[in-house]
């Protein structure tokens, strides 16, 4: 065997090593990926959830306690960070391509948010809640936006 050959051999092996390398690399930060944002949509989710269900106490019970404007504030606080840190495109998207799907879904959650406070016996408290003539169709649009902003998150899914 000449030394040409072994080198070949040995070019060649470590050719192999790299390209195997990069594949697990790139299996990493797919899987990495995929595991963040099933997190913060399971996040986004859960605040979203505890939201329509404290909008439904009030919208269909007829019922408002003062805590109810720090509570739905606090989530959709919650809302709006995790929002900020979804991964809102491939790994591999560009950047400016994921900023703007994110702008997308805030421009969402800032409708949602207006939903619940803009005229509503929640932040108005003049108001009054068993008078609000709104309050079943209102409680049906917070739900149905709700709805649309965990589809566009799905959407971006890999």
């Amino acid at each position: 065997m000449s030394i040409l050959t072994m080198l070949s051999q040995i070019d060649g092996k470590l050719l192999f090593a790299i390209f195997g390398f990069l594949f697990a690399l790139i299996s990493f930060f797919y899987k990495n990926h995929e595991t963040n944002q099933l997190r913060v949509l399971k996040s986004i989710s859960d605040n979203i959830k505890e939201i329509n269900k404290i909008c439904i106490d009030v919208f269909a019970k007829k019922t408002i306690d003062e805590s109810i404007y720090h509570k739905i504030s606090m989530h959709l606080d919650l809302v709006l960070l995790d929002v900020k840190t979804f991964p809102t495109g491939k790994f591999y998207n560009c950047k400016t391509c994921i900023s703007e799907n994110r702008d997308i879904v805030n421009a969402l959650v800032e409708d949602y948010k207006d939903l619940i406070f803009e005229d509503t016996p929640i932040e108005n408290k003049s108001i009054d809640i068993g008078e609000y003539e709104n309050s079943e169709k209102r409680m049906v649009e917070i739900i149905q936006k709700s709805v649309q902003i965990l589809e566009k998150l799905e959407g971006y899914m890999t």
